[in-house]
């Protein structure tokens, strides 16, 4: 039995962990060196003493000292927790756990006591709230990095949408018609091209080709003046798009002149019905918001593909030559190019 105290002396004197034994009065009876060194109190001046004595002159202690009365009353016999300690103004963290001391080996033996297990754990407690704050100072640049990401992402998706509508925009306008929004001659070049390579790739395909220009429009520049007469070709290109159907083009070629082209294979009747219908709506008097009123015509040359021409070449000068045949035969009439009267 002495040899196992001297053992037991020895445990407690070189572990590095702290042990406080009291009994069930709250008498310390153990307190080794390194309890001694972690809360900064002489065993001398503590062994046989009751621990409230000892770890209650501090009331931040009270956790501390709980801690014990915990338990010596509670149910169970096991408790572990990380406490706060106060030494010399200073706050200490302890990882403290508790246990019964019994008299015996079993669980049914009394209980005589109570033994308090623990280490000073501070430099890891710093340690870690240091780690929290560099992650959460991590976390805030993560985050504002991110946000500024995000912010450069949209404006960077900005110049893009305004990048491809400066694209559109000068696409458009370098296709289309600056006063009336139709498409310019180089659109209807574009346009032509595709009727005439989509006929060579069959063969029961076909379209018509319109030149068109105005009667009387030199008369409505000379007499209304050029800003009525810019109007009146912004409603000639509205009404002339009125007349045509889906999947039809027409185009303004410059001045007066315009063109379209009638997608289908020409049907003379079909033809005919379109080009009345065009003249019509033309001749019918434009009057703008101040009252102003004018008054044109139309001239209209008809080629067709592939009578007249398989070629862009070749089916422009026919319908423009078809238009001139129409002028010169009295104005507001149009003509067939492969028809000669």
């Amino acid at each position: 039995m002495q040899h196992d105290d001297a053992v037991y002396r020895n445990i407690l004197h070189y572990m590095h962990g702290g042990v406080v034994t009291i009994d069930l009065l709250g008498v310390i009876t153990n307190f080794n060196p390194a309890a001694s060194r972690i809360l900064g109190l002489d065993p001398e001046g503590v062994i046989g003493r009751s621990f409230a004595e000892c770890f209650l002159e501090d009331s931040r202690n009270d956790a501390f000292s709980q801690s014990f009365l915990d338990a010596i009353y509670r149910g169970d016999s096991v408790h572990s927790r990380d406490i706060s300690y106060y030494r010399a103004g200073k706050e200490r963290h302890l990882s403290l756990t508790t246990s019964y001391i019994r008299d015996g080996a079993t669980n049914d033996a009394d209980k005589v006591g109570v033994i308090a297990v623990f280490a000073d754990i501070t430099e890891r407690k710093l340690a870690e709230d240091r780690l929290r704050i560099l992650n959460a100072e991590l976390e805030d640049r993560v985050l504002e990095r991110t946000r500024n990401l995000e912010e450069a992402n949209k404006q960077l998706k900005d110049e893009i949408r305004q990048r491809q509508y400066m694209e559109d925009q000068l696409r458009h306008m370098s296709q289309h018609d600056a006063l009336t929004g139709l498409p310019n001659r180089a659109l209807f070049n574009e346009r032509l091209e595709l009727a005439i390579a989509k006929y060579h790739q069959d063969r029961s395909a076909g379209f018509t080709l319109l030149y068109f220009d105005l009667d009387g429009f030199k008369q409505v520049n000379d007499v209304l003046g050029h800003g009525v007469g810019d109007w009146l070709l912004q409603q000639v290109a509205r009404r002339s798009e009125s007349c045509l159907k889906d999947g039809d083009t027409v185009a303004r070629m410059g001045g007066d002149e315009f063109t379209a082209i009638l997608s289908g294979r020409p049907n003379k009747s079909e033809v005919e019905e379109v080009l009345q219908r065009l003249q019509s709506t033309l001749a019918k008097p434009y009057v703008n918001d101040e009252g102003v009123e004018a008054k044109v015509g139309s001239s209209i040359g008809v080629a067709l593909c592939p009578l007249d021409g398989e070629d862009t070449e070749t089916l422009v000068r026919c319908a423009d030559e078809a238009m001139y045949r129409a002028k010169n035969a009295g104005k507001g009439q149009w003509k067939f190019y492969h028809l000669k009267d």
